[in-house]
């Protein structure tokens, strides 16, 4: 899978983990090797989907920066969740002992029903046929 998405950019893979009220999404990045290597905390490759790669590291990990930048516009179009620490911190979101970015949303806190219903709006809208395009 990491060969084929890397190379090719023919899929877009997303998580989505619940227990009880909690929920958190995930977004798949090919270069996990390169995210352990930045010391970006990740589960094979998995990060929170709120938890925005640095544009540096992203032009970096892709070696291309025409590529890089394409991809990086692609999947911050459409971002309208927090994606700073602090700000999720305030909200209540938390985190887990592998993943320090607050990622893990309350469906019962009204503070986080709009933010999780964009995320689920987020991923709806990444098709991976968009890179077909280009």
């Amino acid at each position: 899978m990491s060969e084929l998405g890397f190379n090719d950019d023919k899929f877009s893979t997303f998580a989505i983990i619940m227990r009880g009220t909690k929920i958190a999404f995930y977004m798949y990045h090919a270069f996990s090797g390169l995210l352990d290597d930045e010391g970006i905390e990740n589960f094979k490759g998995f990060i929170p989907l709120n938890q925005a790669i640095p544009l540096e590291d992203f032009i970096r990990f892709h070696g291309s920066p025409t590529k890089a930048i394409l991809h990086c516009n692609y999947y911050t179009q459409g971002i309208n969740f927090p994606t700073d620490s602090q700000i999720l911190q305030q909200l209540g979101v938390a985190h887990t002992v592998f993943i320090p970015h607050p990622h893990i949303f309350d469906l019962i806190d009204p503070q986080h029903r709009e933010h999780i219903h964009n995320m689920f709006s987020y991923i709806s809208t990444k098709d991976c046929n968009f890179f077909f395009k280009y």
